[in-house]
């Protein structure tokens, strides 16, 4: 019975020192591809943005619309696409709304009126 047990015990030893080190390493890196569409057609440029607990990591898109990225944790993530960065002609105004005048007379940008012109009833700023 001793002989048996002598052999066990490292049998056993040797079992449980291969389950943690099969249990311990790290899974292997995410590599994700697929194409961006908006209402059908591909996203034609413009840049993806994985965001994870451990940082962002970023993929362009290609003229396609198809993107690959690699390297990624796996895990949750939220992924952003960044295409005004590609035009820089779109401008944000602000536009100010009646001034009290303040010293020197200063005014709004549209003069000492302050209001800004009126709008067609055709315009649509979502056109």
């Amino acid at each position: 019975m001793t002989k048996r047990r002598l052999i066990f015990v490292p049998l056993l030893f040797l079992l449980t020192l291969g389950l943690m080190i099969g249990c311990s390493q790290k899974t292997a890196p995410a590599k994700v591809s697929g194409t961006v569409t908006y209402k059908g057609a591909p996203v034609t440029g413009g840049n993806l943005a994985f965001h994870t607990d451990s940082g962002v990591y970023s993929a362009a898109l290609r003229t396609d619309g198809t993107f690959e990225a690699s390297d990624l944790p796996i895990g949750d993530v939220t992924v952003t696409v960044d295409t005004e960065s590609l035009n820089p002609s779109v401008k944000k105004e602000t536009y100010m709304g009646q001034s009290s005048g303040g010293p020197g007379g200063a005014s709004s940008k549209y003069g000492k009126g302050g209001s800004a012109p009126p709008r067609s009833p055709k315009a649509r700023p979502w056109a």
